[in-house]
């Protein structure tokens, strides 16, 4: 089949993880698709005829990335369209206008409360598909070495706020490891801050760790990662059938629970620490099996296939040309 042109950007690796280029490369080392970069003039090089399909990617990061006005002449490719929403709670009205002005056909997002959002807001004839957050292909080694019990790794955040009171309460009580997330780096020369390989190693050592859905009750990466390094979450998770098996060997935490609570099943987890880890062992073969980005492209390109072929988008929802300049888009 022809490849999925993927239009992306390079200053990507700037955001807070590399999920997204981890898929992306994924895709393209699997075969299934070609990246182009905005700032190389993408339009001369990609030939509309050896592809099957676009994606796009999202307008909160480009907004992020300030890379406003790359896809003016994007109307241009009589192909269809699709992006990866991640962030859909950022920007609502910008997404919004994206869609519309670009007539996207699908989109592919990583939260199952996504849809129910998005159909308030977006056009009916745009359609959805929930698919796993994308975790690293390049995991710490099985021959996991348990240093430490519990270990926090996160910024503090208004939007995950109950994971900081957890930080606060149980490190109190218990001894807990504190790393910083790799997240804090962009504006920060901290030779103390880890990413990638070693980050992952880091939280392989530790029994448990503490993480939560976010106050907008969806999954973050770690909710995938941490298993997959063979440690337990302490903290809540959302509703989400992806994570159905992880919630089966977490330390189930919530914010109406009192301080005590909290502790007391802490303190449980702890004293069971060895039972955890054996479940945990199971569970990261699971992850790592369905989860990797290799998988999750490979999925999603057989997805991206049977949509095209299917015949639904071809000659309908072609992108228009109007009136409006594209920077007014991004004008919230």
């Amino acid at each position: 089949m022809n490849k999925i042109a993927i239009f992306t950007t390079k200053n990507l690796k700037k955001l807070l993880d590399m999920q997204r280029l981890d898929l992306y490369e994924s895709l393209v080392d699997e075969g299934y698709a070609d990246i182009f970069y905005l700032e190389d003039n993408f339009q001369n090089k990609m030939k509309p005829n050896n592809y099957s399909s676009i994606i796009l990617e999202e307008p909160a990061f480009l907004t992020k990335l300030n890379a406003k006005l790359f896809y003016k002449n994007i109307k241009d490719y009589r192909l269809p369209i699709f992006i990866i929403v991640s962030d859909y709670f950022i920007y609502p009205i910008l997404l919004k206008r994206f869609v519309n002005y670009y007539r996207i056909n699908h989109i592919f997002v990583n939260h199952q409360t996504a849809p129910i959002v998005l159909n308030k807001i977006l056009p009916k004839h745009v359609f959805y598909d929930t698919f796993p957050i994308p975790i690293s292909n390049n995991l710490p080694t099985k021959n996991f070495h348990k240093t430490n019990n519990i270990l926090y790794t996160g910024s503090t955040h208004y939007l995950q706020s109950f994971r900081q009171r957890l930080f606060d309460v149980i490190s109190k009580n218990f001894f807990v490891k504190q790393l910083n997330h790799p997240g804090n780096r962009p504006n920060k020369k901290d030779s103390k801050i880890i990413t990638g390989l070693s980050y992952l190693e880091e939280i392989a050592k530790s029994y448990f760790v503490i993480n939560c859905t976010t106050n907008n009750q969806i999954s973050t990466r770690k909710c995938f990662e941490i298993p997959a390094c063979c440690s337990t979450i302490i903290g809540n998770l959302p509703k989400d059938y992806s994570l159905t098996k992880v919630y089966r060997n977490t330390v189930l935490l919530n914010p109406e629970m009192s301080d005590t609570e909290i502790l007391n099943i802490v303190d449980e987890a702890l004293k069971n620490k060895k039972e955890y880890y054996k479940r945990a062992k199971n569970l990261s073969l699971f992850i790592r099996e369905n989860y990797s980005a290799k998988s999750v492209a490979h999925s999603m390109a057989e997805r991206i296939s049977f949509l095209v072929n299917s015949g639904n988008y071809h000659n309908k929802f072609i992108p228009k040309t109007k009136g409006n300049y594209f920077s007014e888009i991004f004008h919230l």
